[in-house]
């Protein structure tokens, strides 16, 4: 096995607004002038993209896709602003943001398929777990894509598939996948598994890190289940303010479809433990034509290009 260590999958990429136009990856809207996009969501399900301007404001943008079927997940390249990957089943394409040439299929394929897998940006590589393989099997491979390269990467103690990776050290993931919840130590190169605590078995939760208060917020429907960091004690049916049915966190903002079939991003602004509730702010919403969903959240900053 290679050993890549394993240590969000948010990244920063500064592209030229004048440089942007119909035959690219995705298309803005001029009127972005020199407002700053904090946020883009890809939804590789219905070929739609999504943005987020520093003013709350929508823009909804229509994307390019290659092949027969959605790709099944995405991130950005490593040391490549402006590049992201994108896989279905065991082969993956780069794609430059602001180029107009098609994707560039990856050298090197995957040892295995990961749709409805989980990944995370470990800080050196990504890490993609688990997943459902073309004979509609769950599975405990992983696979580890490090410079370019993918690389095979340590199994998950159990088949897992719709499951939760957290990065809540620089050291340690955390996997929640139903009632199972593990820790993976880097340094160990091993797996911990960590007691539920009664934490439901619920294939929709979608799980984001609240580092202030050292805790994991997972939502399901119109409550959460709160795990403590610093006690590894879970807290159910905690109550909130939106409505989310499924989607995907990115540190404390929520991506995703309400019980509408809307889109919803809503960021965490408070807890009370004395109530047992948690609170979100910047709650955003836009109409959609259908409720299915793959998110992947990329994170770009656009600027004039200055000549």
């Amino acid at each position: 096995m290679d050993k890549c260590r394993v240590g969000s999958v948010a990244a920063n990429a500064k592209v030229a607004l004048n440089s942007i136009n119909q035959s690219d990856f995705f298309i803005l809207n001029s009127a972005y002038g020199e407002k700053i996009v904090e946020d883009f969501i890809l939804d590789l399900d219905s070929n739609v993209g999504f943005s987020l301007d520093s003013n709350e404001e929508f823009r909804v943008m229509p994307m390019t896709s290659k092949g027969d079927r959605p790709f099944d997940f995405g991130f950005f390249s490593e040391g490549d602003e402006d590049s992201i990957v994108l896989c279905r089943q065991k082969s993956c394409w780069k794609k430059r943001l602001l180029s107009t040439s098609t994707e560039t299929k990856l050298r090197f394929d995957m040892n295995f398929e990961h749709k409805n897998g989980a990944l995370v940006d470990t800080g050196h590589s990504i890490w993609v777990t688990g997943g459902i393989n073309a004979n509609n099997q769950t599975h405990n491979g992983s696979d580890i894509y490090y410079r370019g390269q993918w690389h095979l990467g340590p199994e998950l103690p159990l088949p897992m598939s719709h499951h939760n990776l957290l990065r809540i050290s620089e050291d340690k993931v955390l996997l929640i996948g139903g009632k199972n919840m593990f820790i993976f130590d880097s340094i160990a190169g091993s797996w911990q598994q960590m007691a539920s605590n009664g934490a439901e078995d619920d294939d929709k939760l979608v799980c984001g890190l609240w580092k202030p208060l050292r805790m994991v917020v997972c939502l399901a429907g119109e409550t959460a289940q709160i795990l403590h960091l610093r006690t590894m004690e879970w807290q159910l049916k905690a109550s909130t303010n939106v409505n989310f049915q499924k989607g995907i966190a990115v540190g404390e903002k929520f991506f995703g479809i309400n019980h509408q079939g809307n889109f919803v991003k809503a960021q965490i602004d408070s807890y009370s433990r004395k109530s047992g509730e948690i609170k979100f702010r910047n709650v955003k919403l836009i109409q959609r034509q259908n409720n299915e969903t793959n998110f992947v959240h990329f994170k770009l900053t656009l600027v004039n290009k200055v000549d």
